[in-house]
């Protein structure tokens, strides 16, 4: 999987191949389980401690897995047309 930067919906979308209609419940479990442990972590998590400038080469979006409260409020609007059961 390529190195992308951008990490909200549209990001699965754009990872994806897919129009936003076109994604099922199935992509949106994907991304809430990348959301908890983003991987490649090369990619997406920052390594070490340190926080770097947007423009800094080695700046990751990520400084480790979200805590589950973060994932749901990060799938909030992603999760829209899709209401969790359970």
């Amino acid at each position: 999987m390529p190195c992308s930067r951008p990490i909200r919906p549209v990001a699965l979308v754009l990872q994806l191949g897919k129009l936003q209609p076109s994604l099922t419940h199935e992509d949106l479990l994907a991304y809430e389980r990348f959301l908890a442990d983003p991987q490649p972590a090369a990619c997406w998590v920052l390594a070490g401690s340190k926080k770097l400038a947007r423009t800094h080469p080695d700046w990751r979006p990520f400084a480790g897995p979200l805590s589950p409260a973060s994932v749901c409020q990060a799938m909030g609007p992603a999760a829209q047309p899709f209401p969790r059961t359970g």
